[in-house]
């Protein structure tokens, strides 16, 4: 009986790019189908990271969906990118508030609205998140849950204004905070919409370093049971939560892959989250 890779070779699937290494890429046109027969796309990831990430990113032979932190590329008073992210089938701009907090004066951005939103227009951002207050942090320095989430809806409605204005509303994702019961992402959600703020995609804040799994499935349950479609992307996602709500959610990011990038560990992509194109067998 063949071998497993060599059923693949027969069948004009996959080919051997390294002697050395087993390492085997898919013939070109192969990804599609091979993926959605494999591994269905019910979740899209967006890859997470900065500096060395992107260049591992920017090495890699296909483009991926990306999110990057707006606040890391704050200094001096203005925001500056010095590299392209030409990478990126997908750019998905955040706050970056969980990097940037230490730099928070009287527990908010430095930046506003204006700012922030001209910055995605010249990175050409595809989804922008609101700048939002993430309470696992700052709750922790003094700011009440309840100023955290109506500050965080106010920054929302002035995202959205200034999108309008600009022609990007359509690319505003406001963010849902809250901070240890889903009582509270539920009241900012309610906050949103008595400000008349709609959005076909809604992000989940201040579930990234939550210990509890199951009070990130609870949030994320809640939530799904109030959002049309249940189209909501969860910020800095921990894998062992992913398991008790990817089917709940329409996306995620995270930067755990950098640790086995730098391993120089599997690869692998799929289009439009993870993508059999390179297998490290």
């Amino acid at each position: 009986m063949l071998a497993r890779s060599e059923k693949l070779v027969s069948a004009n699937v996959v080919f051997r790019i390294q002697i050395e290494r087993p390492i085997w890429r898919l013939y070109p046109g192969k990804e599609k189908g091979i993926s959605s027969a494999l591994d269905p796309c019910l979740l899209k990831l967006y890859f997470a990271g900065a500096a060395t990430a992107i260049k591992v990113l920017r090495s890699l032979p296909t483009k991926v969906p990306f999110l990057f932190s707006a606040g890391l590329y704050w200094n001096n008073g203005k925001f500056n990118l010095s590299h392209p992210l030409d990478f990126a089938s997908e750019i998905f701009m955040d706050s970056g508030a969980q990097q940037f907090y230490k730099r928070f004066t009287k527990l908010d951005y430095p930046y506003d609205s204006k700012e922030y939103l001209d910055f995605a227009k010249k990175v050409g951002a595809d989804l922008v998140a609101t700048l939002d207050l993430p309470l696992d942090i700052l709750a922790t320095r003094g700011l009440s849950i309840r100023k955290g989430i109506e500050r965080t809806v106010e920054h929302g409605v002035a995202i959205f204004d200034h999108a309008e204005k600009i022609g990007i509303a359509e690319k505003i994702v406001p963010v849902i905070q809250g901070l240890d019961d889903p009582s509270q992402w539920n009241e900012c959600l309610d906050l949103y919409k008595q400000h008349g703020v709609k959005s076909e995609l809604r992000g989940l804040g201040s579930l990234c370093m939550a210990k509890s799994r199951i009070l990130v499935k609870s949030v994320v349950k809640a939530m799904a049971e109030r959002l049309p479609k249940k189209k909501m992307h969860v910020f800095g996602l921990a894998l062992d939560a992913l398991r008790e709500t990817y089917s709940y959610i329409y996306s995620f990011d995270t930067s755990t892959w950098i640790y086995w990038a730098k391993m120089d560990s599997t690869t692998l992509l799929r289009q439009p989250v993870l993508c059999h194109d390179i297998w490290d067998c």
